[in-house]
């Protein structure tokens, strides 16, 4: 759209030309050749001073003389036959380097009279326009101090958003204002320039890591790089954020307990503390919940420890080869060792208990009050009560000897056979068999004649009958 505006501008430019209408201010001449108007002062100044009266009209001592610029001036000064008029071009900066004051090299075809330039005394830097005999004004160089007519040339602003002698280069795009415009010569930008851009002519982007009108904001520091660039127009990260942080110009932390490239991890479900918040890397704010550790709280404890930053050691008494436990609360996985009790097996059995998970009873033989037996084994750990004998106390003890009773009466009796003349030290029966003549458990009974063959043996003794097992013991 801008190129065809500007085609238009330069078609109603060339119309207004080519229809001789006359847009220059009354005094002042239209040039043949570019969007200018030129006037001849016929008061005599200095060259430096001839310019400050051109420049007080918005002009400067006219520039690129060409063909038809040099036979309209020559047209002119035939009423000034005799006079010599300052124009722009000059090798004041550089010696033999001859430049128009817009900063144009002197073109190729040139005006100079004969035998110039010569730079008499080598003082001769500017030039002027003087008589010859054919109809082109002739060239030649005189000291910039000596007074001489000049002629002004006036540039009117170039159309649109064109530029130039000859208003045909396009103002570059990013100049600011709606139109672009920039100044005639030089392109420099009327209204600055756009946002994101800088230099006279607007044609720089903002330096990597600024952005905005002037270039005067800074991209986020939180844009990803080294240069945190952005860009220059609207400040959005070129390369994206820095993990931890998003948005277009990486301006907002990452919510709650998200965090990474993007936002787009989660903090780990063990982070400790509400939310499990952490860090733009991952590591958590407040350490672990128990029975995990690592930064990211993503590495749960070793086998046999647990709680707290798994400083915690799984109980000795857990069951199973490993001896393994829960990693956030010490419970054993596999139940307890033989002999303990609790979450942790870390309680041993009460004293009248013993077994897998402390679930069976000492035996209420074992000795003593408590009938205290091993947790683990179940051995009555104080003995057995009278009558009673093996590890756990669970066999009847048939102990031979005589009865150790409070009464004399609880003695054995005298008709126990044998020559020990043993007896249940407990309930008194014979451990053996009876003296002659006698029968029954405690060999009470006397043997009668009708029941010696029956019931006595042969040698009139009753051998003890029955199932019970007695175990013997010698008693010292």
């Amino acid at each position: 759209m801008k190129k065809l505006l500007l085609d238009l501008s330069l078609f109603c430019l060339n119309c207004v030309l080519l229809k001789g209408l006359n847009f220059c201010s009354s005094g002042w001449l239209q040039s043949p050749t570019s969007y200018s108007c030129f006037k001849f002062y016929h008061e005599k100044k200095s060259w430096g001073d001839a310019r400050s009266t051109c420049q007080a009209f918005n002009g400067d001592l006219i520039i690129n003389l060409d063909d038809k610029k040099q036979n309209l001036i020559a047209a002119q000064r035939k009423r000034h036959t005799d006079e010599e008029f300052w124009n722009s071009l000059n090798d004041r900066k550089n010696e033999d380097h001859f430049k128009w004051l817009d900063g144009t090299q002197m073109i190729s075809k040139t005006y100079w009279d004969d035998d110039q330039p010569n730079d008499e005394h080598d003082n001769e830097d500017s030039i002027v326009l003087r008589n010859a005999k054919s109809n082109i004004a002739k060239w030649n160089d005189l000291t910039c101090s000596k007074h001489r007519k000049f002629i002004c040339e006036f540039f009117p602003d170039c159309p649109g958003n064109t530029f130039g002698g000859r208003c045909t280069d396009i103002c570059n795009l990013t100049c600011g204002g709606a139109n672009n415009t920039c100044k005639r010569f030089d392109g420099f930008c009327i209204n600055g320039c756009d946002i994101g851009y800088q230099g006279n002519t607007c044609d720089a982007p903002c330096p990597v890591g600024t952005f905005g009108d002037k270039c005067a904001k800074t991209c986020n520091k939180n844009c990803y790089g080294s240069q945190n660039a952005c860009n220059s127009v609207t400040g959005a990260c070129s390369l994206g954020c820095d993990d931890g942080y998003q948005g277009e110009r990486c301006e907002t932390s990452c919510p709650g307990n998200f965090y990474g490239p993007g936002c787009s991890l989660k903090c780990s479900v063990h982070c400790n503390g509400w939310n499990n918040k952490c860090d733009y890397t991952g590591k958590c704010y407040f350490g672990c919940n128990d029975g995990y550790i690592g930064e990211k709280c993503d590495e749960g404890c070793d086998n046999g420890t647990y709680g707290a930053n798994c400083l915690e050691k799984c109980s000795a008494y857990c069951g199973g080869l490993d001896r393994e436990c829960d990693s956030r609360t010490g419970k054993c996985v596999s139940g307890c060792a033989i002999g303990f009790k609790g979450d942790k097996c870390d309680t041993e059995c009460d004293k009248n208990k013993y077994g897998a998970n402390c679930s069976q009873d000492c035996s209420p033989n074992c000795a003593g009050p408590s009938k205290e037996c091993n947790s683990t084994t179940g051995e009555c750990l104080s003995g057995c009560d009278d009558g009673y004998e093996g590890d756990k106390c669970e066999y009847v003890a048939v102990t031979l000897g005589r009865r150790p009773r409070k009464n004399p009466s609880d003695a054995c009796t005298p008709f126990c056979g044998g020559e020990t003349k043993f007896c249940d030290n407990k309930t008194g029966p014979c451990a053996f068999h009876c003296v002659p003549g006698q029968h029954g458990e405690m060999c009470y009974i006397e043997c009668i004649a009708t029941e010696y063959k029956a019931n006595c043996s042969e040698n009139g003794s009753k051998e003890r009958q029955g199932s019970q097992a007695y175990v013997i013991h010698e008693l010292l």
